[in-house]
C-alpha cells in the first residue's frame, strides 16, 4: 500500500512530411505571404516557417498596416498569394482586416484566419468577411497545406498532392511540433 503504479507508453508518431514545400506552394500559386498578428513572436514564427518552405513572407502588427501593405503590393504588381490574419487584434480585428484586405487583393488569393480561440466563434465572427479558411494556433505548415489542398479541390483520399501526410490527428501535430522545436 502507498505505492502507485508505473506505466510506460510507447507511441509511434508520424511526422508530417512534404515532398517539396517549395514545389507545393509554386503549384498553388503562392510565392508571397502576408502575416498579420498583433504578437510579434507569432509573426516571426510564421515568417520563419514559410521561409523554410521557400515562400517569401512579410508581416504587419496591425490590421491597418496590413491593408496598406496589401494595397501597395497589388499596386506595384507584386501582390501576396496568401494572407494569414489573427482573429483577435486590437483596433481592427481579424474579421475587419480580412474584409478590408479582400477589397484590395484578387478573389483567388486565400485569406485565412489564425486563432487560439474557439474556431466556431471565429467562424461566426468572420462570416461574410471573405475568409477562406481557419487555422488553429500554434501555426503548423502541415495544417496550412492541408487546408490549401482542400480549398483547391485536391484534398481528400487519393488526391495527387505535394503533401504526403498532412496533420490529420494529434500524433501528427505532436510529431511536427517536436520536429520544429527541437530540430529533429
Amino acid at each position: 500500500m502507498g505505492r502507485g503504479s508505473t506505466f510506460v507508453v510507447d507511441l509511434e508518431l508520424r511526422v508530417a512530411r512534404h515532398r517539396d514545400s517549395r514545389e507545393f506552394f509554386e503549384r498553388m500559386g503562392i510565392d508571397r505571404v502576408l502575416v498579420v498578428d498583433d504578437e510579434r513572436a507569432v509573426c516571426d514564427e510564421v515568417v520563419a516557417v514559410m521561409g523554410d518552405a521557400g515562400v517569401e513572407a512579410e508581416f504587419a502588427l496591425t490590421g491597418a498596416d496590413a491593408v496598406s501593405m496589401a494595397a501597395e503590393a497589388e499596386a506595384e504588381g507584386r501582390g501576396f498569394g496568401l494572407v494569414i490574419v489573427d482573429w483577435r487584434m486590437p483596433a481592427m480585428d481579424g474579421a475587419q482586416t480580412a474584409r478590408a484586405i479582400r477589397d484590395v487583393v484578387p478573389h483567388n488569393v486565400p485569406v485565412m484566419v489564425l486563432t487560439a480561440f474557439d474556431r466556431a466563434d471565429a467562424e461566426s465572427a468572420c462570416d461574410g468577411a471573405g475568409v477562406d479558411g481557419f487555422l488553429q494556433k500554434p501555426f503548423f505548415l502541415s495544417s496550412l497545406t492541408l487546408l490549401l489542398e482542400e480549398l483547391s479541390g485536391h484534398g481528400g483520399e487519393g488526391a495527387s498532392s505535394g503533401v504526403e501526410q498532412a496533420a490529420g490527428g494529434p500524433e501528427d501535430v505532436a510529431a511536427e511540433e517536436h520536429q520544429h522545436e527541437y530540430g529533429q
